[in-house]
């Protein structure tokens, strides 16, 4: 019984059987034939193939390298010869060609198509995925270039815009206010000291003609 509560702790929904007799050897086989697979949804997503057959082809110069020969059942989806393919433990690696060998296990009585064997795709270069798991950095990546001079000119000589906007108003509201209201002023931003005392006379000048107008400020936009 302790075992069946520490089973049900970590697997609620698996029985402990207790084999004491034949007939329950007999109970668990027929169990577990019984049992259903279950599907594992990332494996049914890609091809996969449980080799049957594993044999290694060293090249003729070079005997460190060769081809891998597996033989088995794909399952899953298609497999394409142009796709990498991964073995466990040992990285990814190109495919050269799919072949048939035909089924040793034919269900069939007749036995011919054990013997036939075909070459289903050959792998081409051009369409092949590369092995190359990472980018080669570009040193012109992200590169910023500088202003030219006409651009800077440009920047310079743009035409500011004085709204006059009633007072405690914000740039938000401000910005709202037609643009032909406003008065063109063409000129740098630091004027000189003469000119500007020119405008406070002038601004003082129209605050006083318009004594019983709302008050109202000045504001730059460009």
């Amino acid at each position: 019984m302790q075992l069946q509560k520490s089973v049900n702790r970590w697997l609620p929904d698996e029985k402990v059987m207790v084999l004491e007799k034949e007939s329950d050897a007999l109970m668990v086989l027929r169990r577990i034939g019984s049992q259903k697979q279950r599907r594992v949804i990332q494996r049914e997503r890609r091809p996969h193939l449980l080799a049957e057959q594993v044999e290694f082809v060293p090249d003729p110069e070079n005997s460190s390298v060769g081809t891998v020969k597996m033989t088995g059942y794909l399952r899953g989806q298609i497999l394409s010869v142009n796709s990498l393919v991964h073995i466990p433990g040992w990285g990814d690696y190109q495919m050269r060609q799919i072949d048939s060998p035909g089924d040793p296990h034919s269900l069939g009585n007749s036995r011919g198509d054990m013997q036939e064997y075909k070459v289903l795709a050959v792998a081409d270069p051009s369409k092949q995925e590369s092995l190359e798991r990472e980018n080669v950095p570009d040193p012109m990546d992200a590169e910023q270039t500088w202003p030219t001079e006409e651009e800077m000119a440009e920047a310079e000589e743009r035409i500011k815009r004085v709204k006059r906007v009633p007072a405690g108003m914000s740039d938000y509201q401000a910005a709202w206010i037609p643009d032909c209201d406003a008065e063109e002023v063409e000129g740098e931003e630091d004027e000189d000291d003469d000119d500007d005392m020119e405008c406070d006379e002038a601004q003082s000048e129209e605050d006083s003609d318009g004594e019983g107008s709302e008050d109202a400020e000045t504001m730059t936009v460009t």
